[in-house]
């Protein structure tokens, strides 16, 4: 009945306003006392800024209460005014993005003047338990940071890196939500950051680390929160250049140029060259009536590539041919803000990032038809938002929004289709790459999510307390379109059987070729099909679909004058389609509640004592709609002869004794099952912390942050033998067959937990400088490191390895790849009275653990945990720190700003990672496939040489990533 009641009430706010919403303002929130602490009513208040249209204009209500919503961020003077008392005056008071700014005043009726009260804002949000950060301009502008907004991200406490983006408190980097002016543009295909937009365009930037309330969802990391800038009644506008070149960077150290040159493959960078220049405007068209804003970036690189070694015996590029990649970026942003009346505002805004890359977009392997041509990427929102107050209680939102990805592989190449000739792609067992005629696998892909949100919030006072209740809806359409091409000779690997592997190539007749055929129909006769070359059909193309829906409910409860009760219950389904428009998952059991409490000791805004406990659910990208749901068929061939595809009989008996799987057979071709009672994934988190500004200005938190991934979704081998996108460890997926589709084993459900204490101190800017340092001790464990697969480096959500096989699950426990036990970071600028403008930011964090991986001859990966992770220990330390200078001249109007910025100021090319491969084929097995038996793990100390005579990485254990040298940005910016 519960249940129904809050469907119900959803169900009506679609109908008052369908719409998207996500914050893009901040609000005022307060009372009013008389000298004798009774609540005044009837006091109006008058709110003012530059970033404001026109005055907002408030009542309080007989409680003494008042509420302003939709405030920009900006800073603001708030007036108060009642016949028979004394005015008083609110000046300097900062709104931020998505933040309430709570405002308690007391008037005295015996003062005949007005009151100026300054600098009061206060420092600490004690009406929310959210945890993160809000980054202004001045910290755009002052702090050392690359030319894309979600850099700065990472001087947000809770935050660090991984090979794909900005983890948070465990959560992987394609585990976040960002949003633009309301838009949702977290990446379709992968759920990445998908919007490039640099900080010149960016009014404020809100960072959510955890504890965020009902109305946001859609993730199991951060929100990343952004809003453009939006004019206002003056005209002002920048223009700008940065410049930077590999002759501003330091040289590589003589051991890491040395591994470079060894192991680069087909080339290497030999230089680059980037240019980034733009212009922006804003101001009004009618003033605090239409205001708008307008901005453009122009970004030029080339990269040149410089071929090193020659693989390539059918007409490749010459050792040392050089090759240029230029890049070439468009950035745009526009905005339109009409205030309509006092109380209703229409908002429309559109950016965009459309790029294109020309040149080799492959290595260089190959005859210049195998990597010559343009990669076309970016793309265009856009948004339309409706903001109104009705009455004096109720608030509505509504905004329609569209993203649009694009990723667009073409070429020479791509028409010269996918035939038998006598020059073939050949990959030998180490990796060794040839390739011939065309592109090899190219790609088409266009993404679109049309997003439709809203929302109702009503003010309700002395009710036992203050409530804001707010109730929304959410649905999304997402249509992805892929289309693959297969060009060029047949993809051919040279393979062993099992076990066969000499140090000087294979044993003495256990050496054959495997060809990939790649179709669009499966051949009535399978693999063995003798017209299979007729089903040699381009391009494959699988388009699906994923309708997203959710409704919320919450109330922000003020009980008393220094306690606040955050509750709220949010409900999400996820429809996935496949390529012929039938749905093949429909999760609608996502409940996910959540329950913080916020308690002001002082009750003046100067602390707070504050838990949080919530659910929080995936939304599944759509990698998993065109690789499980799409219907691409893969054919393999097993043969003697390298210009040949059909099979040989004789050879796919061997490879079926050896390995339990035959060396020709067909696989893929059909949608992929779900277990029926599959459920969504989602993480819990309980945070506990404090916050006290312990002199003006300088606030002191710590907080406990714990996280545990609750349930996964992901694909897996089931004991009745087949392929199932499910729950591991749960319904079908409760146990796993080996490789060889012998042996059963107890499917372990997957595991990441997170735990972590807290320090942070931070300063507001004032007195000419700001400050934020944060040391964070935690630990990472589990099975299993979440939708980036980082010890595998597999980046497809949902459909990773992880389960595929029981192999891939043993030995597997232990800290995870992302652990890092002790994490400092600080960040901070000065602006001395000369003008110049110094920025730093710094920061110290453990290595990541060591695993001994094994390769897999199935995947051509190491996929195997030959030892449990973190059982050779960890890479060594990291630090790290950059700089920023910047110098303003005064010309008349007008200020130039000369800008230096110097990443790695200290030039320390340490150790980022190591390599973990233990063997360079499946050497050493972690099933004894005679006896089915769970070998033990290779521990600390031990050899590969030891266990096995031939088949080990002599490079295991070695450094093989550093961190990039010192470079050096030149810019300048003419500002009026």
């Amino acid at each position: 009945m519960k249940r129904t009641i809050f469907v119900v009430a959803a169900f009506a706010a679609v109908l008052l306003a369908v719409g998207t919403y996500a914050q893009t303002t901040g609000s005022i929130d307060g009372a009013i006392v008389d000298e004798n602490m009774a609540f005044l009513p009837g006091v109006t208040i008058e709110a003012t800024s530059p970033s404001l249209q026109g005055t907002k204009v408030a009542v309080s209500d007989r409680g003494g209460k008042f509420h302003f919503v939709f405030m920009p961020p900006g800073v603001y003077t708030v007036k108060f005014t009642l016949q028979g008392f004394a005015t008083v005056e609110q000046t300097g008071l900062t709104v931020e993005l998505g933040r309430v700014v709570a405002l308690n005043v007391q008037m005295h009726s015996a003062f005949k003047e007005e009151v100026v009260v300054s600098g009061t804002t206060p420092v600490i949000n004690v009406r929310s338990p959210e945890m993160g950060s809000n980054l202004t301009s001045q910290a755009f502008t002052s702090l050392p940071i690359a030319r894309n907004y979600a850099s700065i991200v990472q001087t947000t406490p809770g935050t660090s890196t991984d090979a794909v983006g900005t983890m948070v408190y465990g959560s992987t980097g394609s585990e976040n939500a960002y949003y633009i002016d309301g838009v949702n543009t977290t990446g379709v295909h992968y759920a990445e950051q998908m919007k490039e937009l640099q900080f010149e365009f960016i009014q404020e930037m809100q960072v959510k680390t955890g504890a965020y309330a009902a109305e946001f969802g859609r993730a199991t990391g951060g929100m990343i929160n952004v809003i453009t800038k939006s004019g206002g009644n003056e005209f002002h506008g920048d223009g700008f250049a940065y410049y930077d070149n590999n002759s501003l960077q330091s040289s590589l150290k003589p051991e890491v140029l040395k591994f470079r040159n060894e192991n680069a493959g087909s080339y290497v960078v030999n230089s680059f060259k980037r240019q980034d220049y733009g212009v922006d405007l804003g101001g009004y068209l009618l003033k605090d009536k239409i205001w708008f804003f307008g901005a453009y970036d122009k970004v030029k690189q080339i990269t040149d590539r410089e071929t090193v070694k020659d693989f390539t015996p059918y007409g490749g590029p010459a050792i040392g041919a050089i090759y240029p990649v230029d890049r070439n970026r468009d950035l745009w942003s526009a905005k339109l803000t009409w205030r309509m009346t006092p109380n209703h505002s229409l908002i429309a805004s559109g950016f965009g990032d459309p790029t294109v890359d020309s040149g080799p977009i492959r290595g260089l392997a190959g005859p210049e038809s195998t990597f010559m041509g343009e990669n076309i990427l970016g793309g265009t929102d856009k948004t339309a938002k409706y903001e109104g107050v009705l009455g004096t209680n109720w608030v509505v939102n509504a905004q329609a929004s569209q993203h649009l990805e694009r990723d667009l592989e073409s070429g020479p190449g791509v028409s010269i289709k996918r035939i038998r000739d006598n020059r073939s792609e050949l990959y030998a067992q180490t990796g060794t790459e040839l390739m011939s005629g065309g592109l090899d696998y190219v790609t088409q892909n266009r993404f679109r999510r049309d997003d439709y949100r809203g929302d109702v919030s009503y003010f309700l006072n002395n009710f036992g307390g203050d409530h804001e209740f707010k109730v929304g809806a959410e649905y999304e359409k997402v249509l992805p379109t892929n289309s693959a091409y297969h060009s060029g000779g047949d993809r051919i690997w040279w393979r062993c059987l099992r076990g066969h592997l000499l140090s000087t190539g294979c044993e003495p007749g256990f050496d054959y070729y495997q060809h990939e055929v790649f179709l669009t129909e499966r051949p009535p006769g399978g693999a063995t099909d003798p017209n299979i070359g007729n089903y040699l059909r381009e391009p494959f193309v699988a388009n699906g679909r994923s309708d997203n829906t959710a409704l919320y409910l919450q109330d922000s409860w003020r009980p008393g004058s220094n306690l606040s009760l955050n509750l709220g219950i949010r409900w999400e389904r996820q429809k996935l389609f496949d390529r012929f428009g039938t749905v093949v998952a429909d999760i609608k059991d996502e409940w996910a509640p959540r329950l913080g409490v916020v308690w002001d000791p002082s009750g003046k805004g100067t602390s707070k004592v504050f838990a949080n406990w919530g659910s929080f659910y995936e939304t599944m990208p759509t990698d998993i709609i065109y690789r499980a749901f799409g219907g691409e068929i893969t054919t393999l061939m097993a043969n003697k002869d390298l210009n040949s595809i059909a099979c040989d009989p004789v050879w796919n008996a061997k490879i079926l004794a050896a390995t339990g799987r035959g060396g020709c057979r067909t696989v893929g071709g059909s949608t992929e099952p779900v277990d029926p009672n599959l459920k969504g994934q989602y993480i819990s988190e309980y945070v506990l912390g404090a916050e006290h500004e312990v002199v003006k200005d300088w606030i002191f938190g710590a907080k406990y942050i714990h996280r545990s991934l609750e349930r996964v979704v992901e694909d897996s081998l089931s004991a009745d033998t087949n392929y199932y996108i499910g729950n591991p460890g749960e319904g079908l997926l409760q146990s796993s067959l080996d490789q060889s589709y012998t042996y059963t084993y107890t499917q372990p459900k997957p595991k990441r937990v997170f735990n972590g204490v807290e320090i942070s101190v931070r300063k507001r800017y004032t007195n000419n400088w700001q400050m934020v340092a944060s040391y964070l001790y935690s630990k990472l464990e589990g099975n299993y490191d979440g939708t980036f697969q980082a010890s595998t480096g597999q980046l497809d959500p949902n459909i990773n390895s992880a389960f595929d096989y029981a192999e891939f699950q043993i030995h597997n426990s232990g800290l995870l790849t992302n652990d890092r036990p002790h994490q400092f970071r600080v960040s901070g600028s000065y602006t001395f009275n000369f003008g110049l403008d110094v920025g730093l930011s710094a920061y110290w964090r453990s290595g990541v653990p060591i695993t001994a991986m094994g390769y897999n001859e199935l995947y051509r990966n190491y996929e195997l945990y030959l030892s449990n992770r973190g059982e050779f220990g960890r890479t060594n330390n990291e630090y790290e720190a950059d700089l920023h200078l910047g110098y303003p001249l005064k010309l008349g109007g007008v200020e130039l700003n000369f800008l230096v910025d110097v990443f790695n100021l200290l030039n320390r090319q340490g150790e980022t990672n190591r390599n973990m491969n233990f063997d360079t084929y499946e050497a050493i097995s972690v099933i004894n496939y005679d006896t089915g038996a769970v070998e033990p793990p290779v521990t600390k100390g031990q050899k590969c040489s030891d266990l096995v005579s031939s088949g080990c990485n002599p490079g295991f254990n070695t450094t093989n990533t550093w961190q990039s040298p010192r470079q050096i940005r030149l810019g300048v910016r003419l500002t009026f």
